[in-house]
């Protein structure tokens, strides 16, 4: 068994987009594709020489920026806001190696 740690960066695939219409008042957000940061560690469980069982936590760290854009019969607006989107994630699974 072999325990390790993890860091890097990641590029996260998020195309997002949100439309709504109540009332005479819509507002449309837009997050696009965002380039993130990981922390993590996890337990390698050798089978045999070329196989291993994995089992891995990992932690990504995203600030995400959407354009909004809002309408309504009194204004129009249009503002970009940022926000964290961190969250954690629990992976395991099959190494092969060749």
């Amino acid at each position: 068994m072999t325990f390790y740690l993890l860091a890097g960066l990641n590029y996260n695939l998020v195309d997002m987009k949100m439309t709504t219409d109540v009332s005479g008042v819509s507002f449309d957000v837009d997050v696009d594709d965002k380039f993130g940061s990981h922390i993590g560690c996890g337990l390698d469980f050798p089978v045999n020489r070329n196989t291993g069982l994995f089992l891995e936590y990992r932690y990504t760290i995203l600030e995400l920026d959407a354009k909004v854009k809002g309408s309504s019969p009194w204004r129009n607006m249009s503002d970009e806001i940022t926000g964290d989107y961190n969250f954690g994630l629990i992976k395991a699974g099959v190494n092969i190696s060749f």
